[in-house]
């Protein structure tokens, strides 16, 4: 679940020349209007299970431990509001699995989630929930969720347009009405810090009363794109005028748009990103032919086995994250930078959630940070960290 297309970026307002106030205060990581802080057994983990993994992770292999609520996917939408049950499993019985893990998840008193949609279904979602196909495609939610004992559904529909807006609006107000025991998320996007004013993100303010949380997709949030140098994907701030992202500029985005703290999340990647060298640090100038395809993702398994150093590993005190740093070509990919998460990542993004008030971290996602050859309980490293950070 990436932001595939960036439109450009325009010149960065620089919000730390702001007079020390609300507004400064909160993207700095505190939060003066709030006197209560959230109970932290009402904070969420949420996680994903994909289908195209189960060849690496089985149901019987995941940590339900480690998470409050499990994702499980993912089931495509048809523009007649009917559903394609696919699960993104290549071979075999997709609803067999579901069933198995939501069976898995229920013993371990873990909520699960269908997941819904999924990049690039804007077009079959649009028609699944006009006038005409809407009340067909809220009965065949419904009935899924019911037939397979699933509490509830992670609506991905990305990206959201502005004409979809007050059509997936309308979709959680009836699922809501039909259901107002279910649980309903909704991922969104992460947000540039050179549109973080101009950006309109009223919706989700009017999507908060309807749903359980909204979960920034904050990972993947760079690339070769026009006028960027390197950066992180998923820094925690330390954003530039040509590195325009980071989780709190999005954070305090959706905050400023009227989304309560308690409905919103932060993302966290288990997967690192590869820069092809040249480049080989955060904040670089790309050479004129480097594109997309110069950039790989790649599970922290593979990164972790086959490009990991401790010689190559730095820490960038601003954007709080490591990332591998080479003068030489590194791995089959070629790589001079690579961005990924560690524990002190990890406990940095919660740290911040935390004095934030903000409702939960969700992990994209449970496979890409897998390790089957570890210990039983060393096969989620960065799962484990951000459980144990959330304690």
């Amino acid at each position: 679940m990436n932001m595939h297309k960036i439109l450009g970026a325009t010149l960065l307002i620089s919000l730390f020349l702001a007079p020390f106030s609300i507004t400064h205060a909160r993207l700095l990581g505190t939060n003066p209007t709030q006197t209560n802080t959230t109970s932290e057994t009402d904070l969420w983990l949420l996680t994903y299970y994909v289908g195209y993994q189960n060849g690496t992770l089985k149901p019987k292999d995941i940590d339900f431990s480690l998470m409050t609520h499990v994702v499980v996917g993912g089931v495509g939408v048809q523009a007649d509001g009917t559903l394609n049950e696919h699960w993104h499993l290549p071979n075999g019985d997709g609803r067999k699995m579901a069933l198995d893990v939501g069976e898995r998840a229920e013993k371990a008193g873990v909520k699960k989630l269908v997941w819904l949609g999924g990049p690039n279904e804007e077009d079959k979602f649009f028609s699944a929930t006009s006038d005409a196909n809407r009340a067909k495609f809220v009965k065949n939610i419904i009935t899924l969720l019911n037939d397979i004992d699933y509490d509830g559904v992670d609506i991905d529909w990305e990206p959201i347009r502005a004409q979809d807006e007050p059509q997936i609006l309308k979709l959680v107000q009836d699922l809501r009405k039909a259901d107002p025991d279910i649980i309903i998320t909704v991922p969104v996007n992460w947000v540039p810090s050179s549109i973080i004013f101009s950006k309109n993100l009223s919706l989700y303010k009017n999507l908060s009363p309807y749903v359980d949380k909204m979960f920034i997709m904050s990972y993947s949030m760079a690339g070769a794109w026009s006028g960027w140098k390197s950066w992180h994907g998923g820094a925690l701030g330390g954003e530039g005028i040509n590195t325009p992202a980071s989780i709190k500029t999005s954070v305090y985005a959706y905050l400023r748009a009227g989304v309560p703290e308690n409905k919103l999340g932060i993302g966290i990647g288990t997967y690192a990103t590869c820069w092809e060298s040249p480049v080989k640090r955060p904040n670089q100038t790309l050479p004129t032919n480097f594109y997309s395809r110069d950039m790989h993702t790649m599970s922290m398994r593979t990164m972790m086995e086959d490009y990991y150093k401790r010689k190559y590993e730095e820490w960038d005190s601003k954007a709080k994250v490591p990332y591998l740093s080479s003068s030489k070509k590194i791995g089959d990919f070629e790589c001079g930078f690579i961005s990924y998460e560690n524990k002190r990542s990890v406990e940095e993004k919660v740290a911040y959630m935390k004095r934030m008030n903000l409702g939960g971290v969700m992990i994209w996602n449970i496979g890409t940070g897998y390790f089957p050859e570890n210990s039983v309980s060393k096969r989620h490293p960065l799962l484990s960290a951000t459980w144990e950070a959330l304690k």
